[in-house]
This record gives C-alpha cells, structure tokens and sequence, in this order.
C-alpha cells in the first residue's frame, strides 16, 4: 500500500506521542488524538439574540484557613485546577460551548457549605494583606486542545516533536501531536511573588510531569503584602497563552 507524506508525519507523530505518554492516556485518548479539533456546528450569527443573558459574576472561593497554636490565621491554602467544562454560553436553546475553565473550592451563598466550581471566568481569590496564600495549580484538561496549536513557533513542545518543515500540513487541523497533552502555567498580573511562582511562559507544567525549562513547583506562595486592588489572572504557556486565553483560562 503506498502512503502519502501526510500519513507517515501523521503515523509518526502518533508513534512519538506514545514514547512519552502513559500508555492508560493513549489507550483512552487514541480517537481525540485523530480528531483534533472539537466537533462543531455552524450557526448563522444573525439568529443568535443579543444582551440575553446575565453578567455573569464569578463565586468566591473558599480557602483552607491554616493557623498557629494561638488560633491566629497564618495562611490560606487553595487547592485550584485548570478543567474541562461544557457551559451554556450562548443563548438558551443554542448548544453548549466546549471551554477550558479555572476551578476550586467555593462558597455557597448563604451557607456555610462550599462546592466545587469550574467556571470561566474563574472563582475570585477575596485575599487579605498581610495573610499569606498558598496555592496548588493541578493540570486536569483530559483532552485535546479545542483551537489548532502551530508547532511551527516557539511553543512549549511538551512532547518534543520536531519543528515541522515546508510542505506543511492544512492547518487548522494542523499537527495532531502538538494537541495534546496541553501545557497549562497560571500568572496574575501585578502579584508580587518571587519569580518561581509568578507563572511566567516557561514555567509551564501538564499532567504527565512535562516541565518548562524555568519550571520550580506547581505549588505558589504568594505573601499578599501588597496594597488592595483587584488584579487578573490567566493562563500564560510559552507559544500558546492566546490559544488557552481564548479557551476560558482567564479569571
């Protein structure tokens, strides 16, 4: 049988993708690696209704209060991840959008009781200055990348594929093992930490113990010494922040 040059890149970079991924993932991630992008249905922009929906107003989450042997609080712990979620962007009766959402323990209103929340944007840290916080960032997206990664730039590369050569493949689709598995690193703009846990590109980490090169831990201590205002915060992976911004990390 003979192959074009699109199926044997295509061949190999699956090949290459299993040197490097436990094989339970690829076992139960084999057809989302051939169908790259997530199913999707054109709609006619003029039938979608405008200024239906609610601002919507993101939950409060709800730290780990740590204190000392006199009962004063010492830090707040948040135990945070970046999921997948399905949420009903457009209007009711549209389909539901595939998104990449920030998620942690929250607030009930009115209770005493939290839950866990994906949402984007994502839950609000209420800190107070001068209690520390401490926060672990756990990389939960399952899947794919819902937009086309171009391996062509400088990008994380988690599974150091070569940087393809002209001819190049259509794109979108694009190059299935730049799909996954798909770095994550979060920064807040304006936080004053130390540079090992400010969430800079090549900070970024996934699941399977990928590493960025300026890589420390995935676990940040940030002092809160700072005076109040109200910052952002946003995921910020070398090559494809805006491709994971645009997927809902953002809060």
């Amino acid at each position: 049988m003979k192959l074009s040059r699109r199926q044997i890149i295509k061949a190999g970079s699956v090949a290459g993708a299993a040197a490097v991924l436990p094989a339970s993932v690829l076992a139960g991630s084999g057809s989302a690696l051939s169908a790259v992008q997530a199913v999707q249905e054109p709609l006619d922009p003029l039938t979608i209704p405008k200024y239906v929906h609610q601002l919507p107003l993101p939950r409060v989450l709800a730290p780990a209060v740590i204190r000392d042997s006199t009962g004063r609080v010492i830090r707040h712990e948040y135990d945070m991840s970046q999921n997948v979620i399905r949420t009903q962007v457009l209007p009711p009766g549209f389909p539901r959008t595939t998104m990449w959402a920030f998620g942690g323990r929250c607030r009930i209103p009115g209770s005493s009781s939290t839950e866990f929340v994906a949402s984007s944007p994502g839950p609000i840290f209420e800190n107070t200055r001068g209690i520390p916080a401490r926060v672990q960032w756990t990389d939960r997206i399952s899947r794919p990348h819902i937009f086309a990664v171009d391996p062509v730039l400088m990008w994380a590369n988690p599974t150091a594929m070569e940087k393809p050569e002209a001819p190049f493949l259509p794109f979108p689709p694009g190059y299935d093992r730049a799909q996954f598995p798909v770095p994550v690193v979060t920064h807040t703009h304006g936080l004053v930490v130390k540079p090992q846990f400010d969430g800079t590109a090549e900070e970024w980490f996934t699941q399977f113990g990928h590493r960025g090169a300026s890589f420390v831990s995935n676990v940040y201590e940030m002092p809160n010494e700072q005076p109040g205002t109200q910052l952002f915060y946003h995921d910020h992976a070398i090559g494809i922040t805006r491709l994971n911004v645009k997927a809902g990390l953002i809060g």
